[in-house]
């Protein structure tokens, strides 16, 4: 009995060993987690507190880069600003200049009003003249003109109907050759006719004829790649000159039109140039 009683005892005391030293374990392993849990609770902490600061850096460094911005246009309108009291300053001095010079005249003519009276005569007086001399030019202008029409006549047969110029008659084509040296003489008319007619009307012709008795000229910058020449003869030539002389005879033609046009006239017709000039006396009143 008293073996049994001391096993028991022993297995008592044994569990009662092994229940506490799991209450121990189980406290430790309690306090452990609860350090744990406050760790785990600080590197929470810890890790919100390094987001908050990495936020708060970003915004430092956002902050930074607009107030560098804000330097820089900053900058950049005092350079404006100093630019224009630069050029007010310029201006400024230009001004006082100016209203110097004038304070310097004013002055003068104060001192000397009879002189302003003068020169306000003397101004009128020349006035006076320079209109008078318009209008004396502009007579002797209008009487060279109508002696110039009146040496160059112009004329339409009433039997025929051909146009003529102080008797010659004008056949642009040269379709009788036995009559070349008329056509010429008629062609050297016309083109002197054309030369004078566009300074009277102040025409500064495309194509510049060039006034040569039976030969003349006239001038196209724009032909210099088809024909190879700036010069085209107005005036019976052979027969390997022949598209130069009709080239030419359309420049002429493209000058009668721009007379006709700068004076308002209408009615062209290319084949009678004779037809036409005469129109431009009429046009003119002569």
């Amino acid at each position: 009995m008293s073996t049994e009683n001391n096993t028991k005892i022993e297995d008592s005391i044994y569990d009662i060993s092994t229940l506490l030293s799991l209450c121990t374990a189980e406290s430790l392993l309690y306090y452990e987690t609860k350090k744990l849990q406050e760790k785990s609770l600080l590197t929470e902490q810890l890790i919100t507190n390094v987001d908050s600061k990495l936020k708060k850096r970003k915004q430092a460094e956002i902050l930074y880069y607009s107030i560098q911005r804000v330097k820089e246009s900053i900058r950049l309108k005092k350079e404006k600003i100093n630019l224009a009291k630069k050029l007010v300053f310029g201006k400024k001095s230009a001004l006082d200049l100016k209203q110097k010079k004038l304070q310097e005249i004013t002055q003068r003519y104060q001192q000397d009003p009879i002189k302003i009276g003068e020169s306000r005569i003397l101004l009128s007086q020349n006035k006076v003249i320079l209109d008078n001399t318009i209008e004396l030019l502009s007579k002797k202008r209008t009487e060279l003109a109508s002696d110039l029409f009146f040496v160059l006549d112009i004329q339409q047969e009433p039997e025929n109907n051909n146009w003529t110029i102080c008797g010659l008659s004008l056949d642009l084509l040269y379709s009788n050759k036995a009559l070349f040296q008329e056509n010429s003489a008629a062609m050297g008319y016309v083109v002197c006719l054309i030369h004078w007619v566009s300074i009277y009307t102040n025409t500064e012709l495309m194509f510049p004829v060039w006034p040569r008795s039976s030969e003349p000229l006239i001038y196209s910058r724009v032909a210099k790649r088809l024909y190879k020449s700036l010069v085209f003869p107005l005036y019976y030539t052979h027969n390997a000159e022949k598209p130069k002389y009709e080239y030419g005879a359309k420049l002429l033609q493209a000058d009668v039109y721009q007379i006709f046009m700068n004076l308002g006239i209408e009615e062209y017709n290319p084949r009678l140039i004779l037809a036409n000039l005469h129109k431009v006396f009429i046009a003119l009143d002569i």
